[in-house]
């Protein structure tokens, strides 16, 4: 499935759209359900300024495609992240070996 906008959403609705979007499928929700709660969410929040809950502002991102709740493994996500920045310092540390090599 996909999130999309159908038309120029501001960048802090969507912001909080998509944070309470994820935290709420990977609690278990199917993606469309959890759209419409982060929707409601959205205007729910207390402090929002009334033209904020207008739905400009919210109903622009909508969800197309298969509706099943989605697995999200936090942990395969870590391991990726450590893998990367695992290669990323082994990359300057050579580039550092190389780089005195070629100084002496």
């Amino acid at each position: 499935g996909i999130v999309a906008g159908l038309w120029d959403v501001n960048d802090e609705t969507t912001a909080s759209l998509m944070g309470s979007f994820y935290k709420l499928l990977s609690s278990g929700q199917n993606p469309a359900t959890a759209l419409q709660q982060a929707k409601l969410n959205w205007l729910k929040q207390a402090g929002r300024q009334q033209f904020h809950k207008l739905p400009y502002y919210w109903a622009g991102m909508v969800y197309y495609g298969d509706n099943n709740a989605v697995e999200i493994n936090r942990q395969s996500l870590l391991v990726k992240y450590w893998w990367i920045a695992a290669l990323i310092t082994a990359g300057i540390i050579f580039f550092f070996i190389k780089r005195k090599k070629h100084h002496h």
